[in-house]
């Protein structure tokens, strides 16, 4: 029961969250949309009624948590406007979803 809040949660941020993408300003606004429908559970998103940070890369452990490096690269983790850093060490995609 916990995971399923747990995801729920999860899904709520992404819901309220707004892509910020560092090489939005520098790409065209048709490469960006590109880009976010082929790898749509890669980039940053930010809630700012809860102001927390989702660092998010489904596709590959490919990013680092500041200040957790020692643990190695990650899928994702959050921070902000919550106790501490969550962070992702492993999803699961049914391939029938």
């Amino acid at each position: 029961m916990k995971l399923l809040k747990g995801w729920a949660l999860l899904v709520g941020l992404l819901a309220l969250a707004q892509p910020l993408h560092a090489h939005e300003r520098s790409l065209s606004t048709t490469t960006v949309d590109s880009l976010k429908i082929q790898q749509p559970f890669k980039g940053h998103f930010y809630c700012p009624e809860t102001k927390v940070h989702l660092y998010l890369d489904l596709y590959e452990e490919s990013i680092e948590v500041p200040g957790f490096s020692f643990l190695g690269k990650m899928q994702g983790y959050m921070e902000g406007g919550i106790y501490g850093t969550w962070m992702l060490i492993k999803h699961e995609i049914p391939a029938d979803q």
